[in-house]
C-alpha cells in the first residue's frame, strides 16, 4: 500500500470518529463534458456507516471561497448484521445555490447534514480520494 494512500485512510478514519456516522471513503472524480465550452463537473462519492439509521439531508462544498449547497444525486444504503452501510453520491457543477452562513473557508470541503432520529447533525470532509476517468 501506498504511503499517501494509508496517510488518507488515517485521516478518513479520525474524521469518522468524531461522529457516530463514519466514513469509509472519500473519493473525488472530475467528470468533463463533451462540450468544450463547458465547465467540468466534480462527481463526490461517500460511503459511511452507521449504527441508527440516518438520512442524508443535503450538503454544502468551498469551491474558491464561496460556499455551494448540494442536493444528493442519490443515496444507497445497505444493512449488515450491526451496521448500516450508506453511499451518497454529489454531483457539483458550480452553477448551485450559493450559502450565505458559510462559516469555513476551506476550499474542497464537503459538509454531509444529516439526521437520526433525534437530531440534526453534520459531518466535515476534507480529505478525498481522486479517481482517474475510469475508475469507479
Amino acid at each position: 500500500m501506498k504511503a499517501s494512500n494509508f496517510i488518507f485512510f488515517c485521516f478518513v478514519l479520525l474524521i469518522g470518529c468524531q461522529s457516530n456516522l463514519k466514513v469509509i471513503s472519500a473519493k473525488r472524480k472530475i467528470m468533463y463534458s463533451n462540450v468544450t465550452m463547458e465547465k467540468p463537473h466534480v462527481k463526490f462519492i461517500v460511503t459511511m456507516e452507521a449504527n441508527e439509521t440516518i438520512s442524508i439531508d443535503s450538503a454544502q462544498i468551498i469551491d474558491n471561497n464561496t460556499c455551494y449547497k448540494i442536493n444528493p444525486v442519490s443515496t444507497i444504503s445497505e444493512k449488515t448484521a450491526l451496521q448500516k452501510r450508506y453511499t451518497v453520491e454529489l454531483l457539483f457543477k458550480g452553477n448551485e445555490d450559493t450559502v450565505i452562513n458559510c462559516n469555513s473557508t476551506k476550499n474542497g470541503k464537503l459538509s454531509l447534514f444529516y439526521s437520526t432520529s433525534n437530531a440534526q447533525k453534520v459531518i466535515e470532509i476534507s480529505s478525498f480520494m481522486n479517481l482517474s476517468e475510469g475508475d469507479k
